[in-house]
């Protein structure tokens, strides 16, 4: 086998289900509701944990709506056309090198590595409001007919959705700095992240000026705060976001009999109600199979020459919550290497501080 076929298969990273990646983020949502009430019990003062977790979901979310984007794209190929007629130069021409290649490891197979490339390299220079609003265009949904509570009891709490904007005359203060379309709440919502992890709780002038020129609202504070409540908001958003999805035939038509069942267990996420009978017997998925010395064990008996998150939750099972902890985790106690582009590969067993599998076990994540 060439050696530039070899390393095109090996990197050929598999497509997951959509029932996969809706499993996934399910099992993140129960562990997100799980942790939160043990924070119940935390000082409201101590607003650290909060952020720690609001992050958390928001990251959880993201990566949902990237597996899903690549999911939904690269299994259909009308889905997939469409998105590069709007998207992407078509025009690019090809070098002797990529037609070698072709002839290596056939066109489909070429195609769909093309694909997968630029695919991601597309999704790492939008904002996250723009991948939601690809994915909702993608698969169908109206998200402009759709809104979001800001504020109210029951089934009208912040985060459950309406068909119907609130009238002016009844608007609170929460709409001057919230946006109540669907695609706005969710720029919200990854403007706050950011302002968390990259600037200290603080948006930048330029994040409030654009916020409030897009989606026609009034921030003037830059501080951002993170209260329980404001968790509770964002789970019961995404419950709601997935159990719009349950409704397109995209969606439905593939995971058929699953359907019932993940409404069933969105709408117990929805009421912040951890899943009786969840995905994963009850069992904290960073714990199934040996923790993360199981997931290690299989990864190096597996030995595959590279590997992304994705391909890593292929061979393990690991949700993608546990796998971004797992592999920065194994990268820390230099089990593998991170590359560029989110690839990795495990260290050569030869090389110094790796030992055969079966030695010195990793302790399990916290």
């Amino acid at each position: 086998m060439a050696k530039h076929q070899e390393k095109n298969l090996d990197n050929d990273l598999n497509v997951r289900t959509v029932e996969e990646v809706l499993s996934d983020f399910i099992t993140a949502l129960d562990e997100t509701i799980a942790t939160y009430k043990i924070l119940e019990n935390i000082p409201e003062e101590d607003t650290r944990p909060n952020q720690l977790l609001f992050c958390h979901v928001i990251n959880s979310f993201d990566s949902f709506i990237n597996s899903l984007l690549y999911t939904i794209l690269l299994s259909n190929n009308e889905k997939l056309k469409g998105y590069f007629e709007k998207n992407t130069n078509l025009e690019e021409k090809i070098n002797f090198k990529e037609l070698m290649n072709i002839l290596d490891v056939g066109l489909n197979q070429w195609m769909k590595g093309k694909s997968i490339t630029i695919i991601e390299q597309d999704l790492s220079r939008k904002r996250h409001s723009q991948k939601v609003e690809l994915l909702l265009s993608t698969i169908g949904v109206e998200y402009k007919k759709i809104y979001v509570y800001l504020t109210g009891p029951g089934k009208n709490s912040t985060g459950y959705f309406k068909k119907n904007p609130t009238p002016e005359s009844k608007k609170g203060t929460n709409h001057k700095t919230t946006s109540e379309k669907l695609i706005g709440y969710a720029d919200i919502l990854y403007e706050k992240r950011n302002a968390i992890t990259h600037n200290k709780n603080f948006y930048l002038d330029k994040t409030i000026s654009r916020l409030n020129q897009e989606h026609g609202l009034q921030i003037s504070r830059s501080g951002v705060i993170i209260k329980s409540t404001t968790i509770k908001g964002v789970l019961r958003f995404y419950t709601s976001f997935c159990l719009e999805l349950l409704k397109c035939s995209v969606i439905s038509d593939v995971i058929q009999l699953k359907s019932a069942v993940y409404e069933t267990q969105l709408k117990d996420l929805q009421e912040i109600k951890n899943l009786t009978t969840s995905l994963n017997s009850g069992i904290d998925s960073r714990f199934r199979d040996g923790g993360i010395d199981g997931r290690k064990e299989k990864l190096i008996s597996a030995n595959p020459r590279s590997f992304n998150t994705e391909k890593y939750q292929k061979i393990t099972g690991a949700t993608s919550t546990t796998a971004y902890r797992d592999l920065k985790k194994l990268v820390e106690e230099k089990i593998i290497i991170k590359k560029k582009r989110g690839i990795y590969s495990i260290k050569s067993q030869n090389q110094k501080g790796v030992l055969a599998p079966g030695h010195s076990p990793l302790t399990p994540l916290p």
